[in-house]
Formats: C-alpha cells, sequence, structure tokens
C-alpha cells in the first residue's frame, strides 16, 4: 500500500474582458498534521494601445540610459586621467546599477510583452487547455488527461517566466535603492546612515559570525530534542522559522491542551528560557550598543565640522557658486581642488592664486575671494569668538605671547595666540580683498574625499604658533581653503 503524502489542486480562471489568466494552485501536505497552503499566479496578455504604451515607456527609459552612459563615460575618462580610483570604481557600479541591469530587464520584459497575446492563445486556444475535447468519445481518458496536463505544463512554465521577471525588476530595484542611500554621502548631515554603517561594519561582521554560531547551535538542539513531539520543531527549516519568531518576542504553541503545551516540558521551558537570555536579551542589546555608539562618533565628527551647514543651505550657496563660477569664468571645482592641493605653502592669498593659477584673471579671483568670504566661518570675528580662555588657561597664554614676542619661538601645538586684527581690515564695512585678509578655524573640514585637515590661523598665528601674517595681513591655511572649495562646488 502506498500513502499519499502531497496533495496538489490546480485551477484555472480566464478573464477575456481583460486578457488575464489566473493559476490557483493549492497544496496539501500530509504528515502528522495536514498542512495547506496556495499560490495565486497571474499571466496577462498585452496588445493594443496597452502594448503601445509599454513600449514608448521602455523607449523613454532607453534614453534616460543613453544619457547616463554618456555622462559616466566623461566622468571614468576624467577619473582615469586623474587616478581617482575610488571615483573609477563608483563609475564601474553606476554602470551596472543604472545601464546594465536595466538593459537586459526592459530587453527581456519587451519580448514577452509582444508575445503574451500569442501564448495566451495557443494556452487557451484550441491547442491548448479549450481544446481539450471532454465530451467526446472518440479520444481516450489518458489522452484528454494527457493533452490537459501538457497545457496546465506551458502555462506554468509561462508562469515562471513571470516570476523571473519579477525577481529581476526587484534585484533592479533594490540596486537603485541602495544606490540613491550611498549618494546621500554627499552631504554630511544627511551621511548620518552610511557613515554610522560604515563605523560599525566591523563590529556588526563580527557579531553577525556570533550570532550565527548561537543560531545555528540552538537550532540544531532544537529539531534533535523536540522534532519528534513538537511540530514548531518537525523540520530544520520550520525550526528556524520558530527560532527567528522566538527571537522577536514570540513562543512557541504546539498544541492546543496544557498537557501540550511548552511550559508543561521541563527540557523545552530550559530551552527557551536560555534562548531568551541569550538570544533575546543579550545579543540584540549588543547590536542596538554597536549602532548607538556609531551614531554617537558620527554626530562627534560632524559637530567638529566648522564648514559644515544645513543642507538646502548648503545646495542655495552651490547653486550661487556655479553661476559666478560663471559670470566671472573661474576655473572649475576639480581644476580648483587639485591646483590648491599641490601649493606648498601653508596660507593662500591673492598673490599665491596668481601665482599658481596664471592664466586666472586678477579681477576674477578678487570676486573668488569675495564670494568665499561670505562664508561664516572664513570671517575674523568667528576665530575670535571660539577662542575664549579662563583662568590657568589664560595665563598660559599670556606667557606664550611673551615668549614669542622676546624669543620668537613657537607655543606648544594647541596653545593659540591672538593678535588684534586691523580695525579696518575685516571689518564688517571693509571686507577684505584676499584670503590673506581672513582667518579661519580648520579643523575637520570635509574634501572631496570626505578626510580633512586640521589646522587653524587665529588673528595671522597658527595653532603651532608660527607667524603666517606678511606685513600684518592675515591668511587663511590652503587645507582648509581647499575644504570650502570642495564644500560649495559639490
Amino acid at each position: 500500500h502506498t500513502q499519499t503524502d502531497e496533495l496538489t489542486v490546480s485551477v484555472v480562471l480566464f478573464a477575456p474582458n481583460v486578457g488575464v489568466l489566473t493559476l490557483i494552485t493549492i497544496r496539501a501536505s500530509i504528515t502528522s498534521r495536514v498542512n495547506v497552503d496556495y499560490e495565486v499566479e497571474q499571466f496577462q496578455a498585452v496588445e493594443g494601445d496597452s502594448l503601445t504604451w509599454a513600449i514608448r515607456q521602455a523607449a523613454l527609459t532607453f534614453v534616460f540610459v543613453f544619457l547616463s552612459v554618456v555622462e559616466l563615460l566623461i566622468e571614468g575618462i576624467t577619473s582615469w586621467r586623474e587616478k581617482e580610483i575610488r571615483h573609477i570604481r563608483l563609475v564601474l557600479l553606476d554602470i551596472v546599477i543604472l545601464v546594465v541591469v536595466p538593459v537586459l530587464f526592459l530587453s527581456m520584459r519587451i519580448g514577452q510583452l509582444q508575445d503574451s497575446a500569442s501564448i495566451m492563445s495557443k494556452v487557451i486556444g484550441d491547442e491548448g487547455l479549450g481544446g481539450v475535447p471532454w465530451a467526446s468519445t472518440d479520444m481516450l481518458l489518458d489522452a484528454k488527461m494527457a493533452r490537459f496536463f501538457d497545457g496546465l505544463g506551458e502555462l506554468q512554465d509561462h508562469v515562471v517566466g513571470e516570476q523571473r521577471m519579477r525577481v529581476l525588476a526587484f534585484v533592479s530595484a533594490m540596486l537603485l535603492l541602495l544606490r540613491v542611500i550611498l549618494a546621500t554621502k554627499a552631504h554630511p548631515r544627511t551621511a548620518v546612515l552610511v557613515t554610522t554603517i560604515e563605523k560599525a561594519a566591523d563590529d556588526l561582521w563580527h557579531f553577525i559570525l556570533l550570532f550565527i554560531v548561537l543560531f545555528m547551535g540552538f537550532g540544531g538542539v532544537a529539531y534533535v530534542s523536540f522534532g519528534s513531539r513538537k511540530f514548531e520543531f518537525h523540520t530544520l527549516g520550520v525550526t528556524f522559522e520558530t527560532l527567528f519568531d522566538m527571537m522577536l518576542g514570540s513562543l512557541p504553541k504546539s498544541g492546543g491542551g496544557n498537557k501540550r503545551s511548552w511550559t508543561n516540558d521541563p527540557l523545552l521551558v530550559i530551552f527557551v528560557t536560555l534562548f531568551n537570555f541569550l538570544v533575546f536579551f543579550v545579543m540584540l542589546n549588543f547590536i542596538i550598543a554597536i549602532i548607538v555608539e556609531s551614531y554617537l562618533f558620527t554626530k562627534r565628527r560632524l559637530e567638529d565640522e566648522l564648514t559644515e551647514q544645513e543642507f538646502l543651505h548648503d545646495i542655495n550657496d552651490s547653486l550661487r557658486a556655479v553661476v559666478r563660477r560663471m559670470m566671472h569664468r573661474w576655473p572649475t571645482h576639480r581644476t580648483l581642488i587639485k591646483g590648491l592641493q599641490k601649493i606648498e605653502e601653508d596660507n593662500l592669498d591673492e598673490a599665491n592664486l596668481s601665482l599658481n593659477f596664471p592664466e586666472w584673471d586678477r579681477a576674477s579671483i578678487q570676486k573668488f575671494i569675495a564670494h568665499y568670504f561670505e562664508f561664516h566661518f572664513l570671517r575674523p570675528e568667528e576665530a575670535e569668538q571660539m577662542i575664549k580662555l579662563e583662568g590657568a588657561e589664560l595665563v598660559n597664554e599670556m606667557e606664550n605671547r611673551v615668549y614669542n614676542l622676546m624669543q620668537g619661538g613657537q607655543p606648544t601645538k594647541g596653545n593659540h595666540t591672538v593678535t588684534k586684527r586691523d580695525s579696518t581690515n575685516g571689518s564688517p564695512g571693509h571686507p577684505p580683498r584676499s584670503f590673506g585678509d581672513a582667518a579661519m578655524l580648520g579643523q575637520g573640514q570635509r574634501n572631496l574625499d570626505g578626510v580633512g585637515k586640521e589646522g587653524a590661523v587665529v588673528g595671522g598665528r597658527d595653532m603651532q604658533g608660527s607667524d603666517s601674517s606678511s606685513g600684518g595681513r592675515q591668511t587663511v591655511p590652503v587645507e582648509d581653503m581647499s575644504a570650502s572649495v570642495e564644500t560649495v562646488f559639490l
């Protein structure tokens, strides 16, 4: 005798007014219990205006893909010439996400839509399910059944094709979503998510390893010990599903009577208690602690960035910088950043810019300097306001000043020497003509690679105490200037 352990019922429904074929599959698994599950799949014939509209949408998408290819090629060639490996990797990633995956999906999908009407006619027509002569006595029942199941198998094949297309569409959409999330790193305020995950990546990786060991161990113990008596652990797959639910706070509920409840099984009580303690109370709090610590680190680093501004404010500044660059013919932001990074001098003013950018008109340079002096972190007032010395710090500062005036030495790192700026130069009513007239603190300014250099020039002296003035004129470190240019133009 044979015993039935699985029963499958397939129902095919066709709606001719909308051209939709529905396949309903009901599966019953017969073990010590009967588990019933069902699945509903649809196949639609697209033709006429619907097909035309779908083809137009695909054509429009191909246009955007082509524009993306042109932009990515230009960016890739430029990054290759500049030997910017990080940018080249991002370009390759964008090519896969924005070009390869969409083109692959649309090429396959348009072909399916164009063939959908003929496939529908073949599946439910005279050659398919609709053509089986059930009332005829000239055909044997076995032949009728074979013809029916052939048509049903062909329908299932096309349904599987539709499922694959949905998977590919899901992968494409998720890749685009992840790329959007990665793009939020462009601004410090919106980069909190990505930066936090990057900071926690190492701890999360080791947490995952530890979690897998514990989860697999508990799963093996539960399957071996309770699989024959508790439905929640009768297979490894169901066991891991049960443990996942327990991790989220649920408890096993096998049986309807008190005698079959998990609280009446001493071994299961010990297992559930130990699992909840190690996984629910300890491990889940580990991951919360890792994320919180990384987030606090990210927030502290964000607070240390003096060039950081509100998101919409930065967008406005970027647009103004682009307009003024076109009006006054400033160099491109890539050229400026590259040139500023090559300057060996510690400070920058109008003369430095003229020397390192000989083709740059002096009047345009002055406009450029005036533009950046509008930022609060480049104003001398900010430098003086941010230095507040009291008690022992004030005494040490006075000693450093006297020492520098008499011997010309350098104070220790971290001591600030503040000198009175000229009463008119750099005042609100008299903006300076160069960056040499501005003083600025530059701790942790962001640059193109997301890394800043520390430095400060306060009242004509840097944080190491070396005199950075020329003829009583104040100057600004090149590193801070580079960070500011990147902030506005990017």
